[in-house]
């Protein structure tokens, strides 16, 4: 599983070979509480043949050191700050409907990062 340090703290995420190359088709996959990256393996998998998609495992969850958040701004800041180290400029965000709610409030605060959001 890939690796990546974000203000000190290692951060685990998937990433999917895809078959194409196209930075305009990033998913990103956020778990919800107790979940992590590998939750989206198999949907990722099945993705990579249109998308390249990535799941990320929030701090303190499945292999990424840290601990968990206690609010949404701070998991909004969190974000941003991952989006930075991996060079990320725009991306479609997906998953856990709770955790929605941060790229939704994201997307106010940095939305030249954010490519598509889930209609709820």
């Amino acid at each position: 599983m890939p690796e990546v340090v974000v203000k000190g703290t290692k951060i685990h995420y998937l990433k999917e070979n895809s078959r194409i190359s196209n930075p305009d088709l990033r998913i990103l996959f956020i778990h919800g509480g107790g979940g992590n990256a590998s939750l989206w393996h198999k949907v990722m998998e099945e993705l990579a043949k249109e998308y390249e998609p990535l799941a990320i495992s929030l701090p303190g969850h499945g292999e990424s050191w840290g601990e968990g958040m206690n609010s949404i701004s701070a998991y909004r800041e969190f974000l941003k700050d991952f989006f930075d180290a991996l060079g990320l400029e725009k991306v479609i965000l997906a998953g856990n409907m709770l955790m929605l709610e941060a790229p939704h409030g994201l997307s106010k605060v940095i939305h030249n990062f954010i490519r598509s959001l889930p209609n709820p």
